[in-house]
């Protein structure tokens, strides 16, 4: 049976790291057969032609970008990249409908040209919503990785987002959430909400345990014991609190933090975690190498805020700790706890740091293996196997009822 080509407003470049959901679940379903479209969100033009006269690293990557405003990349046999870019500089909602109408003529001249029809419109932003019933689509999904409203570059303009998405919810045929409070709230508008919990890539943070994995000589050269987070480091989830208390609490423990600062939130300041001597901030590193700095990590940490962004979270990160085999704590985030006889679950500071040092003192190879095993259930490939068999239900009673008629 042919398989329907699948056009996805991801809301994250292709190419942007680490991958989300967007990357991740669009690329498995190319490599099963599907075609996928990926549309990339727009950006500013005049920006690029600055990048582009003054970045000569990223000068490759931006003139890819500019031939994709004209026409669809070729990236893997069944996927393809195009791009968008921001053509009005006028209000937010009236700006982004003129912008993306004026994409919608433009996109459908592209895809008549390679045969696009009935396909699946896979939407994860709800400002993308002016596309829905654009392309004669089949199925409309909703794939609602996060709670946006609560997201610094969405927050700012709350009320256009919180309208994009209830016109959403109400127009998608399938919807999916990553957590159990995102599913409860998006069920009050749509019947059709699944909770489909976020995964891991097994398959590269396995490497941590690999005799030839190195430890890079940067984390060799910080004394142990070495307690780690990796990933974004934003003000509107991370404690800073926390981090501060932990350092205080056990000076002779070495805090390290992996990740690029201020991606989402441009007001995260560092500043006073940097006067303490043992924390240490390295920076964004390479994807291809977190399995070597993870392997030079004793424990493994996510220090989240309890606010109503980490209510609604499933870190994706939680998976790739496990698969490293490194033990792990967390602050209290209600997704986890259904984890809470593998991870350290911490409901308060205190119990943070006594869960670190309990790790630090006892852990066992027979605990390693029940977190890597926990990991492996918790797939990519087995998150977009559920999805599809959602999805292929839905498109077959569709066709049946249809029939009837």
């Amino acid at each position: 049976m042919k398989k329907n080509d699948i056009i996805c407003f991801a809301g994250n470049l292709y190419d942007q790291k680490p991958w989300t959901n967007r990357q991740q679940i669009m690329t498995k379903l190319s490599e099963i057969g599907y075609r996928v479209i990926y549309i990339e969100p727009p950006k500013n033009i005049i920006y690029q032609f600055i990048k582009l006269i003054l970045n000569i690293k990223q000068e490759q990557k931006v003139i890819k970008w500019f031939k994709r405003l004209i026409r669809l990349e070729k990236r893997k046999k069944n996927l393809y990249l195009f791009s968008l870019i921001k053509i009005l500089p006028i209000k937010y909602r009236n700006f982004r409908k003129i912008n993306y109408l004026f994409y919608c003529y433009f996109l459908k001249r592209k895809f008549s040209q390679i045969q696009i029809k009935n396909p699946i419109l896979w939407i994860y932003t709800p400002d993308a919503v002016v596309f829905a019933g654009k392309f004669g689509e089949l199925l409309l999904c909703y794939d609602c990785v996060d709670k946006y409203d609560e997201q610094p570059y969405y927050k700012k303009n709350f009320k256009e987002i919180e309208k994009d998405e209830i016109e959403l919810l109400k127009k998608a045929d399938l919807v999916f959430t990553s957590s159990k409070n995102l599913y409860e709230d998006k069920k009050k508008y749509n019947n059709n909400t699944y909770l489909v919990h976020n995964v891991g890539d097994y398959n590269h943070f396995i490497k941590t345990t690999y005799i030839e994995t190195k430890i890079p000589e940067d984390i060799i050269r910080i004394s142990s014991p070495r307690i780690g987070f990796v990933g974004s480091i934003d003000d509107y989830k991370l404690d800073i609190e926390l981090l501060l208390y932990l350092s205080k609490q056990r000076p002779n423990w070495s805090i390290i933090m992996i990740g690029p600062e201020g991606v989402a939130d441009k007001k995260i300041s560092t500043y006073i975690l940097r006067q303490y001597e043992n924390i240490y901030f390295l920076g964004k590193r390479d994807y291809e190498l977190l399995p070597n700095y993870l392997k030079g990590l004793d424990v493994l940490i996510i220090p989240y805020k309890n606010n109503e962004y980490t209510r609604n979270c499933f870190p994706i990160k939680i998976f790739e700790y496990l698969a490293s085999g490194k033990p792990v704590v967390v602050s209290g985030l209600p997704e986890l706890e259904r984890y809470k006889d593998i991870i350290g679950f911490a409901y308060d500071y205190e119990m943070f740091v006594r869960l670190v040092e309990s790790f630090l003192k006892n852990d066992t190879q027979y605990q390693k293996e029940k977190r890597m095993k926990l990991a492996k259930e918790n797939t990519w490939e087995k998150k977009v196997e559920k999805e599809i068999e959602i999805i292929e239900e839905f498109i077959k009673h569709k066709i049946n009822n249809e029939n009837r008629n």
